[in-house]
C-alpha cells in the first residue's frame, strides 16, 4: 500500500459512484493512471511535484489529485499539511469529501492505529476551515496522524496556515477572475511561495479550459513550452 498507490487505492480506498449507488472502490482510469504516472516519475526521482494539468471534466482528475496528496500524507509524511483552493467554497467542500469518504473505509491499522477505530475528520483548533484526522468521540478523540487540510477559496484563499504547507491543490482555476487588487497570480503566489522546493511536497494547478487570454491559459502555456 505504501509503495503502490494504484493498488491502495482499488484495494483501501473507496470513491463516489458516479452512476448512483454504493460507493466503489479507487479502480484508475487511463487518463488517471498518466496523471499518477508524471506525479510518481516526480516522487521517484526525488522532485518537488509540481504540476499544470489541462483537464476534461468527468474524467477524475480532482479525484487523483486530492487522493495521491491523501495517499503521501497517510504512508509517506507525517506533519505534512495540505490546502485546497477552489472557486467556490462548495467545489473546496465536494473535493475535501473526496478526502472523508476513503477514511470511513480506510483501515486504521494501515496507519498504526487500533483495528476498531473510526477515522474521521475533526475541526483543527476549532477552525471550520482546517481539519485533522481523528478517531474517538467526545472527550476521548485521539489525533490519528498529524495531518492537517485546510480549504479555502479564490475569495477566501485560506485560514492563515502560511508556512505550515507542504501540499496544495487549485482547482478550476481557469474560473478564477480577475477583481479589483486581486488577480489568480497574487493568490497563488501569496500561498505558493510558502512550498519548500522539496521531496513530496506538491502543487498542483488543474482546470477544465475556458478561454484564452486569462491566467491559467497563459500559466499552461508556459508549462507547455518548459518556460514556467
Amino acid at each position: 500500500a505504501k509503495h503502490d498507490f494504484c493498488f491502495c487505492a482499488y484495494v483501501y480506498f473507496q470513491i463516489k459512484n458516479k452512476e448512483g449507488g454504493k460507493n466503489v472502490h479507487f479502480k484508475l482510469t487511463y487518463p488517471q493512471r498518466y496523471l499518477c504516472s508524471v506525479f510518481e516519475g516526480m516522487r521517484l526521482a526525488e522532485e518537488a511535484i509540481r504540476v499544470i494539468l489541462l483537464k476534461a471534466r468527468q474524467w477524475g482528475g480532482s479525484t487523483l489529485t486530492q487522493l495521491y496528496i491523501a495517499w503521501i500524507q497517510l504512508f509517506w509524511k507525517e506533519g505534512w499539511y495540505s490546502v485546497i483552493v477552489a472557486q467556490d467554497a462548495s467545489t473546496s467542500r465536494k473535493i475535501k469529501a473526496m478526502y472523508s469518504k476513503m477514511l470511513e473505509v480506510l483501515p486504521p491499522w494501515l496507519i498504526d492505529c487500533p483495528d476498531d477505530a473510526e477515522l474521521a475528520f475533526t475541526p483543527y483548533e476549532g477552525s471550520q476551515l482546517d481539519s485533522i484526522i481523528t478517531y474517538g468521540k467526545g472527550t476521548n478523540i485521539t489525533t490519528a496522524r498529524d495531518t492537517v487540510i485546510t480549504i479555502g477559496t479564490y475569495n477566501n484563499p485560506t485560514s492563515g496556515r502560511g508556512g505550515d504547507m507542504s501540499c496544495v491543490h487549485y482547482s478550476e482555476v481557469g474560473l478564477w477572475e480577475d477583481t479589483d487588487g486581486k488577480t489568480p497570480e497574487d493568490i497563488i503566489r501569496s500561498i505558493s511561495s510558502s512550498l519548500l522546493l522539496a521531496p513530496f511536497t506538491i502543487e498542483v494547478i488543474e482546470s477544465t479550459a475556458n478561454g484564452m487570454g486569462n491566467f491559467y491559459y497563459r500559466a499552461y502555456q508556459a508549462a507547455k513550452k518548459r518556460e514556467s
